[in-house]
């Protein structure tokens, strides 16, 4: 990695750089708080997916205007895009394991679908 992307410990850069570092902190945080989430709010997966939508179209954006010079990105911008698009990423994905199942004893197995 780029040492001027990454944050550094102790004078040793780390092995990823502040965007990737957001994202994957993010990501567990996300994934770890996630039965807390599921249980206190209630969002329909068309708006976990249009927040994931959001959060890789602010990133383009932020690569792209740091590309063409219109902007220079920062340790902490990435960082905190990385943040944005890891717990996004969480949120959707999560959704998976923890959905909360309506059906009861009695009608479980009885209903067919095609």
């Amino acid at each position: 990695q780029d040492p001027f992307r990454s944050y550094s410990i102790g004078g040793v850069s780390m092995a990823v750089c502040s965007r990737c570092f957001g994202i994957y902190a993010a990501f567990a945080v996300g994934f770890l708080g996630s039965p807390i989430l599921e249980r206190s709010v209630s969002i329909n997966h068309k708006i976990r997916l249009n927040i994931v939508i959001g959060a890789i179209a602010i990133n383009a954006i932020d690569i792209f205007g740091n590309a063409f010079g219109i902007w220079v990105n920062t340790l902490e911008s990435r960082l905190i895009l990385g943040i944005i698009f890891g717990f996004s990423i969480a949120i959707l994905i999560t959704e998976e394991f923890f959905k909360r199942n309506t059906k009861s004893e009695d009608t479980y197995g009885t209903e067919f679908t095609a």
